[in-house]
């Protein structure tokens, strides 16, 4: 046992001799980068949907009247927005979305879409729907943005859950990388 303990310890790598091997076949090394990357560009190109991401953001309030805010309502707040974001995806929102918005998805579908922020210490968030059409991402942004306005007033007890604009309305695609494939 303290052979094998001795011969750990004093392991080396050569790493001029491992940089040599590569050299000597440098042009396998360079052939296999090409091909890789070629293979990466035909794959995003033609095999992976385009996506487009459309994101609204909602501003939650507890505290909307005009007593001044303390700091156990700001703390509050905070849970509140956690809240918040589980309930944008509770099975009750995400069907009552696919209804009102006649959508063809189902709520498994439908919550692989979504993605959600918000940035630290604020009441503000950021609801992004990624869909391969930019016009239904749009929609759905929207949609979701006033049934889950509605429903976390409904359950939480909140005074007002607050749109900040519409969506955004997707120009470019956001997926995939080409670059980062290739």
């Amino acid at each position: 046992r303290k052979e094998n303990q001795n011969q750990t310890q004093n392991a080396e790598i050569d790493i001029v001799g491992i940089l040599r091997a590569l050299w000597t076949k440098a042009w396998l090394v360079a052939i296999a980068i090409i091909v890789g990357g070629a293979i990466g560009f035909i794959y995003s190109k033609g095999f992976i949907a385009p996506t487009y991401d459309s994101t609204v953001s909602i501003y939650v309030i507890n505290n909307a009247n005009d007593q001044a805010i303390t700091y156990t309502d700001t703390q509050l707040s905070l849970q509140v927005v956690r809240d918040s974001k589980e309930l944008i995806t509770c099975r009750e929102v995400l069907q009552r979305t696919i209804d009102k918005g006649s959508l063809t998805c189902t709520p498994a579908q439908l919550k692989k879409m979504i993605s959600m922020s918000n940035k630290e210490s604020t009441r503000i968030i950021d609801i992004t729907i990624r869909n391969t059409d930019p016009d239904e991402a749009f929609h759905i942004a929207m949609t979701l943005c006033d049934v889950s306005s509605d429903y976390i007033q409904g359950i939480i007890g909140l005074e007002a859950v607050k749109q900040l604009g519409d969506a955004s309305r997707p120009k470019t695609q956001s997926g995939p990388s080409v670059s980062r494939y290739t």
